[in-house]
């Protein structure tokens, strides 16, 4: 089972697979940039279709270029890091936790997939 065919994500597990501090996490679900709903009492859960909504709104074709390796040069040129060695340093605590670098994570994040190739069906 890969990450998005379950159905929520526990808030843990969306830190670790973006490379996020889970009180980040909680601060962007309170500040309303992350959709959450509560499971119980306690429990939060991420949908699954809004972490795809995270991901198609940083990699949106009509935002931005179609060109990955394009949208990796803007990143660069804004950032001054790539987005492998920005997203890289964010998990290393070298980046402070700001709500624009969160952001720029996710961004980086979603360029470092988007740059990799895809697998094609029957392929491993």
């Amino acid at each position: 089972m890969t990450d998005f065919d379950r159905q929520y994500w526990k808030i843990k597990d969306f830190a670790e697979h973006f490379g996020l501090d889970k009180s980040t996490v909680y601060n962007q679900i309170e500040r309303g940039e992350i959709r959450a709903i509560r499971v119980g009492k306690t429990a939060l859960r991420i949908p699954t279709d809004e972490v795809k909504r995270i991901l198609d709104s940083f990699v949106a074709p009509h935002a931005q270029p179609h060109d990955p390796g394009a949208r990796a040069q803007e990143f660069q040129a804004r950032t001054g890091r790539t987005p492998a060695d920005f997203a890289a340093a964010w998990r290393e605590g070298k980046i402070e936790d700001t709500p624009q670098n969160a952001s720029d994570a996710i961004k980086a994040l979603a360029l470092r997939e988007a740059m990799q190739p895809t697998a094609t069906v029957g392929q491993p």
